[in-house]
């Protein structure tokens, strides 16, 4: 069994959708600086595991490849990516509040 990581696969349009969203939110750059910085790592790594366990799928339950590559994980994708833009909201948020707040 092989695979071809074709365009669309790379997970490069979710990363730059993840900064972009950080970039266009009016906050301060220092706190942006750490998503900047950690997320497209993150996305990497959570794209090396899709292509891992797609290919162990793929030798190992072929009828199911499909389902796990366009059903499963393209919904774990976008929801990762965006609880993970979420998450630095909120941590971003409580950065910039006004002591006391």
């Amino acid at each position: 069994f092989s695979i071809n990581i074709g365009k669309g696969c790379d997970a490069l349009t979710p990363t730059a959708l993840f900064l972009a969203a950080v970039l266009i939110f009016p906050i301060s750059f220092r706190v942006k600086w750490p998503a900047l910085a950690l997320a497209p790592l993150g996305i990497a790594l959570l794209n090396f595991l899709r292509i891992a366990s797609l290919f162990l799928t793929g030798i190992y339950a072929p009828s199911f490849f499909e389902l796990a590559h366009i059903e499963i994980w393209q919904a774990i994708f976008i929801a990762a990516c965006f609880l993970g833009w979420v998450y630095w909201l909120g941590w971003a948020t409580k950065k910039t509040a006004p002591h006391g707040s």
